[in-house]
């Protein structure tokens, strides 16, 4: 298993056009045993471009374990939900990460 920083934009411009999309991306977590450590729901924010003629959408950030074999599967899984525009995955180097933090700590 790595870590890995999932973005997700889900569509949607009021919370009731949201939820469907939150509960889409909940089963994909619980279909490939993601184990999700950190949560971030951003605002709902106007897109850079529309995306299939949608203009709004919530990004929702997630600090995950995910192995990396099923990566092109879970991608896959998202690009068929339809209340799912976009998903971007950042693997974190866990090393990198303690050493920063442990940086920070010290100034």
């Amino acid at each position: 298993m790595s870590t890995y920083e999932l973005i997700i934009i889900i569509k949607g411009s009021i919370s009731e056009e949201i939820e469907p999309g939150k509960e889409q991306v909940e089963k994909i977590f619980s279909k490939f045993n993601i184990s999700v450590s950190e949560k971030h729901e951003w605002q709902h924010k106007k897109l850079w471009h529309p995306i299939d003629k949608i203009e709004d959408g919530s990004y929702n950030s997630f600090i995950c374990e995910i192995d990396p074999q099923k990566i092109k599967d879970i991608q896959r899984e998202f690009t068929l939900a339809s209340n799912v525009l976009r998903t971007f995955f950042v693997k974190i180097d866990k090393k990198k990460v303690k050493k920063e933090n442990a940086s920070k700590k010290i100034s």
